[in-house]
């Protein structure tokens, strides 16, 4: 075991040097804590280094006799070594497949090789031995550990990972196939590699798994098959049963089982033996015929129940409907392959449900002829199922700007048309009726949704009161080309409470937006509940990964009247509330995006956090999670921002990230020209729980790079939290060629004679731990008490206030003009 003794000793010593008189107890409580946690770590780079060898092992040794699974689910494997010697060797299969691996593999030349991490698998290097070569997984596997520090070690040199952010397991899955002959093993890095199969001992069964009994007195006969190197000498018994009577009839190879008189389910573990092999394979029974019978379904809110055969009759819009049937056993529902490509099935799962989600698409021919689809229902354990027929009837004739005539312009023209866009994105059904040649869903002239009860384009479902996270469930993941027109009458309201995502997009998942005005002066999204999951809101996107968007304009306010909950990061934006790998703006004007809308929080929330974990705000993004990259080019914001606590940035509020582990984050040509403050109504309660810039709130990610940049808005905060002219709080990165000429005002905390310490505003930052270069100081920087009356009266910009904190270590004047 790779011992990690320094953290002990250090403490010890703590104790030793600075406690004159303390609780032994305590202490020795803190130590067997610390003991403990170093004792799972080092457990874990042992596990990590076992799992490795176990591939060296597979990968160069003659073959695998045995797959299969234990009580807990992990894979149990026999295997004979490179020395011919029988071994087996348990292994977990990985149960936290949230985090990244560390380890994984990959080809070269026709030979296997181990690959390393360090960047949440964004990218991959090889890993050498002493000599620099690299090691294949045929020979030594590489030595990992856990330094005393708490990172990832590989052959003795620290990757900067730590453990508790990436899985010590590598082993995704394990499956056996005979017809093939091998074993394949899939890595949690995404690679698979296989080996030789040469089952020694298995059994197999001529019926399901699991059974149902109609009749007590009647025994239910099963047929099964003994197979693998060491079947011909082999002994078929039962080991236990429950509930049932059976007898095994070697000469006939049958299983005949009875059920008790009265029972209502009942199992037997029939077991195969051979020498030293054993295998064991289980029969489910229950008492009862089994039953999945089509009743009815709904569609367009009427419940319709068909006459003679099961079939489902519809017209030829895009139609969610939903299938009613009866059941004693647990029912999946899915669509026939040949039809998968129009009618599907939504969000539907193998549950003890009885209605199941289906939509099928819009249809349009030249022709009266109907098409037929088929639904599936069935029971994959007792083998049982039924088909429902669906009939659509087409529409013969066209509209919406989806004609049969090549050269009519496809798109939406009216509210009716963008309406049924909107329904067919959320029913995961297909948008190519609107989509021209390009594969674009174009506006074909202006929108006004006055009126309309609002629900986001695409939607996904919160995971938690922490970190934004969502998974998605009809995400928009197509191109949205407003064509320069503009969607207005927007007065919505949303109840956060019953809303993760919102905006005129809710989620969008690789999709594109891109010349587009929406709102108008007045437009506004009014917040109102209390969030149990976090919530991301913005003007054009609420949630959003692998998306570009650009010459778009936002007119859209938000306003939040309703709560946000202690330690809830709650995103805010004009333009996408939070995500991760996106692009926003372009490298030319033409690309541009711009965010008019004010962000106003008039309640008084619960939160009071000041860094990552409170209140996000910002004019373009607020919060950037750990992605592979995102820019933010040309963006600019004219809002009015506010925010009692958290985060507020121009540009962005928060990018997700530590010191050592990048989120590749750059912003560049960027502006805000809009007034920042945090508690603009003044409530009771905020001391010091903001932190915001002119362009970025909070960063604490290594690979952020911040050129080019201008702040002309004022950053007031109230409360005396840190604030800068670009950012407010940043550790790691690059700030280059940026220029302010904004108010700044803060509370003051003095710096000593020599300008280090303080903190408060500056004209560049409220605190950063890197030296800016090539930026130009401007505007001006004071006490908010003092100025907040007469802000130009404030004292102008200097080299001694460019940092509220820290300004002489930090500072270089003359990097900068």
């Amino acid at each position: 075991m790779r011992k990690i003794p320094a953290i002990i000793s250090i403490s010890l010593a703590a104790a030793t040097l600075f406690s004159c008189s303390y609780d032994s107890s305590e202490i020795e409580n803190g130590i067997t804590d610390l003991e403990n946690r170093v004792a799972a770590l080092e457990q874990k780079a042992d596990y990590l280094e076992s799992q490795l060898k176990a591939v060296s092992e597979f990968v160069s040794g003659n073959f695998i006799s045995r797959v299969g699974t234990d009580e807990k689910g992990n894979f149990v494997i026999t295997y004979q070594d490179r020395n011919g010697e029988k071994k087996t060797v348990t292994l977990a299969k990985a149960s936290d497949l949230d985090k990244s691996p560390m380890i994984g593999t990959a080809e070269y030349e026709g030979v296997l090789y181990w690959r390393q991490t360090k960047d949440n698998g964004a990218t991959w290097e090889w890993i050498t031995d002493k000599d620099g070569d690299k090691m294949p997984v045929s020979g030594p596997a590489p030595v990992v550990g856990i330094d005393k520090d708490g990172y990832w070690t590989v052959n003795g040199e620290s990757t900067g990972v730590l453990a508790k952010d990436m899985t010590g397991n590598i082993f995704k899955n394990i499956a056996a196939d005979s017809e093939s002959g091998l074993v394949v093993f899939s890595l949690t890095d995404g690679s698979s590699f296989s080996v030789r199969y040469n089952e020694s001992l298995a059994i197999a069964f001529t019926t399901p798994s699991f059974l149902a009994v109609e009749s007590y007195s009647a025994p239910v006969e099963v047929g099964y098959k003994v197979s693998g190197t060491m079947a011909k000498d082999a002994v078929v018994d039962y080991l236990t049963a429950y509930n049932v009577k059976v007898k095994v009839n070697e000469s006939l190879k049958t299983i005949s089982v009875t059920m008790e008189e009265g029972a209502e389910e009942g199992n037997v573990v029939i077991m195969a033996t051979s020498g030293d092999d054993i295998v064991y394979k289980p029969l489910f029974f229950s008492y009862g015929k089994t039953v999945i019978d089509f009743e009815n379904y709904i569609k367009d809110n009427e419940l319709i129940t068909p006459l003679g055969e099961p079939v489902i009759n519809l017209g030829g819009d895009m139609t969610p409907f939903t299938v009613r049937i009866s059941h004693n056993i647990d029912v999946e529902a899915s669509v026939a392959q040949e039809n998968a490509s129009w009618l599907k099935a939504v969000n539907t799962k193998a549950l003890q449900t009885s209605e199941f989600n289906f939509v099928a698409e819009y249809f349009e021919s030249k022709t009266n002829t109907p098409r037929e689809g088929r639904i599936i229902l069935k029971n994959s354990l007792y083998e049982v199922s039924t088909s429902i027929i669906v009939k659509q009837s087409p529409i013969v004739k066209g509209g919406g700007g989806g004609g049969d005539d090549p050269s009519e312009d496809k798109g939406i023209s009216d509210v009716g048309t963008f309406m049924e866009f909107v329904r067919s994105v959320n029913a995961g059904a297909s948008t190519t009726r609107w989509e021209n040649a390009d594969g674009e869903v174009c506006l074909l002239a202006d929108i006004d949704l006055t009126g309309i009860d609002w629900t986001p384009i695409g939607n996904a479902a919160g995971e938690g009161s922490g970190i934004p996270a969502y998974s998605f469930a009809n995400a928009f993941k197509g191109k949205f080309n407003g064509k320069g027109h503009s969607i207005t009458g927007i007065n919505w309201t949303c109840d956060m409470s019953k809303n993760n995502v919102y905006g005129l997009f809710g989620a969008a998942d690789g999709a594109t937006i891109s010349n587009l005005v929406v709102g108008a002066a007045g437009d506004a999204i009014t917040l109102t509940g209390s969030p149990d999951v976090t919530p991301s809101v913005a003007g054009i996107v609420g949630y959003a990964e692998n998306v570009t968007i650009s010459n778009v304009t936002n007119n859209v306010s938000i306003i939040l009247e309703g709560e946000c909950p202690q330690a809830m990061p709650a995103s805010l934006a004009g333009i996408i509330g939070s995500g991760s790998d996106v692009t926003v703006g372009g490298k030319t004007k033409e690309e541009a995006v711009k965010n008019n809308g004010d962000i106003l929080v008039k309640s008084k929330v619960a939160n009071a956090q000041a860094g990552g974990t409170g209140l996000q705000v910002a004019g373009i993004m607020s919060y950037v999670k750990n992605g592979k990259e995102s820019q933010f080019i040309n963006c600019t914001n004219n809002g009015h921002l506010t925010g009692p606590n958290g985060r507020s940035g121009g540009v962005l509020a928060s990018i997700q990230g530590t010191e050592k582990a990048g989120n590749k984050v750059t912003i560049s040509k960027c502006v805000n020209a809009g007034l920042i403050e945090d508690n603009y109504l003044d409530y009771d309660g905020y001391t010091n729980a903001k932190r915001i810039g002119g362009i970025i709130g909070g960063s604490e990610a290594a690979d952020v790079t911040v050129e080019s940049c201008v702040n002309s808005g004022n950053i007031f905060s109230h409360t005396g939290c840190r604030a800068g002219g670009f950012v407010g709080h940043f550790k790691g990165g690059i700030i280059t060629g940026c220029s302010n000429t904004g108010i700044i005002l803060s509370h003051i905390t003095p710096q000593a004679e020599d300008h280090s310490g303080g903190d408060g505003p500056g004209w560049a930052a409220g605190y950063c731990n890197i030296k800016i270069s090539g930026c130009t100081r401007g505007g001006k920087v004071g006490e908010w008490a003092d100025f907040k009356s007469n802000p130009e009266g404030a004292p102008d910009a200097t080299i001694y206030n460019a940092y509220g904190y820290q300004n002489s270590k930090y500072f270089n004047a003359s990097d900068n003009q």
